[in-house]
């Protein structure tokens, strides 16, 4: 995470951003109620967000390098399964040169 915050800090985002940027930068608890929870995503910033659907053939990727998969909602349903995946795409450097660090995002329904 402390690199991630780095690459956000480094382009220009951050504590005084707003959205995801702030809440990251500020590391902002969230609440642990599991009926919010949807799943996890591996995502990236290099001066915007991506995930690993949204780079070309990085879940199969993944799928083939690790075992981890999407489940419901196309989002991962195990947090170690998802920080593994990610730590995967950063080491691997399949996301590059769009993105080179790469972490889990937990993704909620905050309705």
């Amino acid at each position: 995470m402390a690199e991630l915050l780095t690459e956000i800090s480094d382009g220009g985002g951050g504590a005084a951003t707003g959205g995801v940027s702030e809440v990251l930068a500020r590391r902002e608890p969230f609440p642990h109620d599991g009926d919010l929870r949807l799943g996890f995503e591996p995502v990236g910033y290099d001066h915007r967000w991506h995930t690993w659907t949204c780079l070309g053939g990085l879940v199969d990727d993944v799928r083939r390098a690790t075992g981890v998969r999407p489940g419901r909602w196309g989002l991962i349903q195990d947090e170690a399964e998802a920080h593994r995946a990610a730590q995967w795409l950063t080491w691997s450097g399949n996301g590059a040169p769009k993105v080179y660090v790469w972490t889990a995002a937990l993704l909620a329904d905050v309705r």
